[in-house]
């Protein structure tokens, strides 16, 4: 292994433990940048949020460890995505016709968890199971579902017409 590859496998592997960081922390996209603009000293009023505070303060510790303040703009731009796609999720969840149980199974899948096994009822009757895996380490398992549920739903829309998602339930075992 060169020199140079093992500086970007060490980078992902810093890159990939400042994303959980940011998550054990539950920092917001906005927060996160707010932090960035503080470790570049462009931010346009100083910062009273404890968390964005601590946040820049980590941030200037990994740049000295070696993570380039670009990474920090892509980690952010992740996260960004990421927020998008679970607030498309919650949205799409709130208005969706499964029950307050499905609902909540749904959003409360942990984000460790790797894969499982979706099983789509209509009125009572399997028709089918999916395999669900997550995609990347950021991705969180609820946006992976959301993308499946979606194209369930949209098919049995294709067979059973509307009427047809009123009776659809689904079932989510999650595996490491």
């Amino acid at each position: 292994m060169s020199l140079s590859s093992f500086e970007s496998a060490n980078l992902g592997k810093q890159s990939e433990r400042f994303v959980e960081f940011l998550r054990g922390l539950e920092v917001t996209a906005s927060q996160a940048w707010e932090a960035y603009e503080l470790l570049l000293g462009t931010a346009d009023k100083p910062a009273t949020d404890r968390t964005v505070i601590a946040l820049a303060e980590k941030m200037q510790k990994l740049e000295r460890g070696g993570i380039p303040v670009s990474e920090f703009a892509r980690i952010i731009e992740r996260l960004r995505d990421e927020e998008a796609s679970l607030n498309g999720f919650k949205t799409y969840l709130e208005a969706s016709a499964l029950s307050e149980n499905e609902k909540h199974m749904l959003w409360s899948i942990p984000t460790k968890r790797r894969c499982g096994i979706l099983e789509c009822f209509v009125d009572g009757t399997s028709i089918g199971v999916i395999s669900v895996e997550k995609t990347g380490a950021e991705s969180h398992m609820a946006h992976e579902l959301f993308g499946a549920i979606k194209s369930v739903m949209s098919r049995i829309k294709e067979m059973y017409g509307e009427e047809g998602l009123k009776s659809v339930t689904f079932s989510f075992e999650a595996k490491e």
